[in-house]
């Protein structure tokens, strides 16, 4: 068995979406001198830069890689002719105007002479690229927040930001708070992904120190994508997603990109063999499949990132496959629900679905649920399981088979220790893989917990 292979993920077929060159952020202004100036802070007026036609490219560049959501989240550009709270910025967007993009017009960044006349010119300006879409994507997760009904506010936090978003803005972000379940904002969602996946064992924790030295190998055990997404999950969000994004600035410059790679985890993603998921990827893919789900990346940048990290499966349900052969197919009566378990209370992920239980021809009707714990009984509804989850034990995923003899339901097959890869969740598609480590074949003699003979995994799809 191959240890490192712990997940197979099923093939979903890429939806048709515009390139992001076809996003439309025609509503974005480039903040300019004279009225302009009453958009800004009072005492960084007199620092807007009217800005030249070089710092125009760059931001329209910048805008062609930008996702919808990042087009409705930044209805504002201004080039200002001083730094951002850390001196090596190249931009910022500020908590009290999140939907203001600020861009570094000193003469050390992008003033309208640097931009023109710097040696090192391409990979300069994909450089100032990266930093634009960067910072949208905080832009981004804002506007996400402000929608969201359960997000957390610091005192007079929320009464300071300006609401500048349009009713358009502010209903598509609304519809992917409510297609996702973020009611508590990205933020804590991402946290969470990620904090699990560490206290499994699995993945270290934020560093939370800047942009420390790490190799690529460190920042893979880390599950980001960058040294400076290390620092914390509003960075990993915003480093992964202009990652992705803004890769192709780079080629399209014609420079070169940088070590480690902007999207060193596609990079990793794509080299891997498949049809599994290595086990060093599962918190990155699970991530990657977030950035999708909340329109901070489209399908085609989504397909490009995982490369063939996939098998095939067809429809929803649950696919039993052992040695990446599938065995059993439960495709009947596919179901998913967030709810409260009735003997405690507890919130909880379950879905099920109906097939055939057994080989060989000795097969009678069976029934496959996974049930994941999700959140005590006392406290609001929970967003969808994402991530990984352990399986086994109390207060763990659990993962049962069931089969119907002479009209009564029995147990067939019941998971005591695996994992559980949930790489997409929302109201529009659930989708992931049980990797089992040991299982109970109730259905023998003298039934105990053992390691299955061959790989053994249960992928699974709920499709809208």
């Amino acid at each position: 068995m191959n240890s490192r292979v712990l997940f197979s993920l099923i093939v979903v077929t890429a939806l048709a979406a515009p390139s992001y060159s076809e996003a439309s952020c025609s509503s974005i202004r480039l903040l300019k001198g004279g009225m302009d100036r009453v958009e800004l802070d009072l005492l960084k007026i007199f620092d807007l830069v009217d800005p030249g036609p070089n710092q125009q490219k760059i931001v329209a560049d910048a805008m062609g890689y930008f996702a919808p959501l990042h087009c409705h989240a930044v209805t504002r550009i201004a080039f200002q002719d001083l730094d951002g709270s850390e001196g090596q910025t190249m931009a910022w967007v500020g908590s009290a105007k999140p939907d203001l993009l600020n861009i570094v017009a000193t003469s050390s960044k992008a003033s309208e002479k640097n931009l023109s006349l710097r040696r090192e010119g391409p990979a300069y300006r994909a450089g100032a690229v990266s930093s634009i879409t960067h910072e949208a994507s905080h832009a981004a997760h804002h506007l996400l927040k402000f929608v969201a009904p359960r997000a957390e506010w610091k005192l007079g936090e929320r009464a300071l930001m300006r609401q500048d978003w349009s009713p358009e803005a502010l209903a598509y972000a609304e519809d992917l708070v409510e297609k996702n379940v973020l009611d508590r904002g990205l933020l804590p969602e991402w946290q969470d992904l990620h904090q699990r996946a560490v206290d499994l064992g699995e993945n270290n924790d934020y560093h939370g120190s800047g942009d420390p030295k790490m190799t690529p190998d460190q920042i893979i055990k880390m599950g980001v994508a960058s040294p400076y997404g290390g620092d914390d999950a509003a960075e990993d969000i915003a480093e992964m997603s202009s990652g992705i994004m803004a890769v192709r600035a780079w080629s399209n410059y014609g420079a070169t990109i940088p070590t480690p790679a902007e999207d060193l985890i596609c990079e990793r993603m794509r080299a891997a063999q498949g049809p599994g998921v290595p086990k060093e990827l599962a918190l990155i893919y699970a991530k990657v499949g977030f950035l999708h789900s909340v329109g901070l990346i489209g399908d085609l940048e989504y397909d490009h990132c995982v490369g063939d990290l996939k098998v095939r499966a067809p429809g929803n349900g649950f696919f039993s496959l052992k040695n990446g052969q599938q065995v059993n197919a439960y495709t009947s009566n596919v179901g998913g629900t967030i709810g409260k378990r009735e003997d405690d209370g507890m919130w909880v992920f379950q879905m099920e679905a109906k097939g055939q239980f057994g080989t060989e021809g000795k097969t009678k009707p069976g029934r496959i649920e996974l049930i994941i714990p999700l959140a005590p009984s006392g406290e609001p509804r929970p967003s969808f399981p994402r991530g990984l989850y352990g399986v086994g034990g109390g207060g763990r995923a659990r993962t049962t088979v069931y089969y119907t003899d002479e009209g009564q339901e029995k147990v067939g097959v019941s998971v005591e220790s695996g994992l559980v890869l949930v790489s997409r969740a929302s109201t529009q598609l659930v989708e992931g893989s049980i990797f089992v480590f040991r299982l109970v074949n109730w259905t023998e003699l003298f039934p105990l917990p053992i390691p299955p003979k061959e790989d053994t995994i249960f992928t699974f799809r709920k499709r809208k």
